[in-house]
């Protein structure tokens, strides 16, 4: 008999499953709806409040177009299985304006599509991040006089296919420096494209508070500031002095415990773009500033007009490969003696006023190998030790017609023939096997010198 039983749930267990899974599906339309209503596609709620009061976990809630004046607050989490849906119709401009953290997520389980989250520049972030294991893509996130978002001690989110933009503040009225994405003990953060800009502190600041942290990974994003405009100035409150300034710090900025081991807290970034980090506020500006006891792995990004492209402190473990760096005051920048500092295969292109910049001593692990110097003379950090002139080239003016495609006009690809062309060294087991643009390393008989492999018509050596 309890054989039969055994047999007869094996077979209606898959059947059952399905029913259990399913979930209501909710309507919003701030137009034509009423909260009177069920919430059906047909006769949708009028009000994200409502709506909120009937969600229930894994369900889904659709949002018609308009504009909102109710913040995403209170959402019940969902599972593994089915997690809890918020998401704009398909086609329809959906904006939550809110002042006071137009999104907070405090479950888990939770997935936030193509939604415009409008801080109206109030004094709290426009996202609070509280849940782990979440989902937010195509959303929009801006305008706030503090963080764009917050992230807290939790783990497991993915940012995709977004923006964060506007968060200004005047440092000396508020004591504020907003971030695009500040993070706290997050383990397991990914950010892929996203645009991040115009903000007056770091557009991603990892862990101000010095809480463990692990596993983050930022790729194919863009981070960038420009001076602000009359319109931005007025918009956000900003003194009218502020207009013409750059009030950021950098683009990243990494933060642990001095007395962490750094290979605790493991950063990736790959195919980043950054630019414009130059400051009217703080000296020593940096696209990449890292810090304190973190490992970082940085390639295939490009940096460009900034005061500092990457500033590297000590203690932190850093390896940079593929970079492309040019009209920038100094590519790389370490200081007081990094316990790791690999350079590979990188093009410190025109424009730079010092490639390398030594202050308080050599990285206690110091290779440089591959990396091409648009200069007559290697950097002064590298001058008078044979094995760095071995392994790397410089290209002084007189060959960037034969070298590259078009230097000056920022096209660093490679030309057949040309001597940086099969001259490299073989690192593939240092953990480099492709260039900039995911070529295979080598393509030819040897490794190429600089950020791309020859040949140049290789669809994954395009120019960024």
């Amino acid at each position: 008999m309890n054989l039969l039983k055994f047999s007869l749930l094996r077979f209606l267990l898959p059947l059952l499953l399905p029913f259990s899974l399913q979930a209501a599906v909710f309507y919003v339309d701030g137009q034509a709806g009423r909260d009177a209503g069920p919430g059906s596609k047909s006769r949708p709620f009028k009000s994200i409040t409502k709506a909120l009061s009937r969600l229930h976990k894994g369900d889904t809630l659709i949002l018609k177009r308009g504009v909102y004046t109710r913040p995403l607050h209170n959402i019940p989490s969902g599972s593994r299985l089915k997690p809890t849906v918020i998401r704009a119709a398909d086609g329809h401009h959906v904006e939550i304006r809110y002042p006071q953290k137009a999104l907070r997520i405090d479950g888990d389980h939770i997935e936030i599509h193509g939604i415009v989250f409008n801080g109206l520049y109030g004094a709290a972030p426009v996202a609070d991040i509280n849940g782990s294991h979440l989902l937010i893509s195509a959303c929009e996130f801006k305008n706030s006089s503090r963080d764009i978002m917050t992230i807290g001690d939790v783990g497991d989110i993915t940012i995709r296919n977004s923006s964060l933009h506007h968060g200004l503040s005047w440092y000396k009225k508020t004591g504020k420096e907003p971030h695009g994405i500040s993070t706290d003990g997050v383990r397991g953060l990914t950010i892929r494209n996203c645009d991040i800009y115009q903000i007056t502190g770091d557009a991603i600041q990892i862990s101000p508070s010095r809480r463990d942290w692990d596993n983050v990974r930022i790729e194919d994003c863009r981070l960038w500031v420009a001076p602000l405009s009359a319109t931005e100035v007025e918009a956000s409150g900003l003194p009218a002095r502020a207009v013409g300034m750059i009030l950021a710090e950098n683009a990243i900025d990494t933060k642990a415990r001095k007395t962490d081991d750094p290979g605790r807290h493991n950063i990736r970034f790959k195919n980043i773009t950054a630019h414009g980090f130059r400051s009217h506020r703080i000296k020593n500006a940096a696209a990449f500033n890292i810090k304190n006891p973190v490992t970082a792995h940085i390639e295939g990004v490009t940096v460009y007009d900034s005061e500092i492209a990457f500033r590297l402190r000590a203690p932190a473990r850093v390896t940079l490969a593929n970079a492309l760096i040019y009209d920038c005051d100094v590519g790389v920048r370490y200081e007081g003696r990094p316990e790791r500092l690999f350079l590979f295969n990188n093009t410190f292109g025109l424009n730079l006023k010092q490639a390398l910049k030594a202050v308080a001593g050599t990285p206690v692990d110091f290779r440089v190998i591959n990396n091409l110097f648009l200069t007559r003379r290697l950097p002064k950090a590298l001058r008078g030790k044979a094995l760095f002139s071995r392994q790397n080239r410089t290209v002084p003016p007189s060959l960037w017609p034969d070298t590259f495609i078009d230097a000056p006009a920022g096209d660093y690809r490679l030309k057949e023939n040309s001597l940086p062309v099969d001259s490299g060294r073989d690192i593939s087991g240092l953990g480099i096997t492709d260039d900039r643009r995911g070529a295979k390393r080598p393509a030819g008989a040897g490794w190429d010198m600089g950020a791309f492999e020859y040949p140049a018509t290789n669809p994954g050596n395009k120019q960024p």
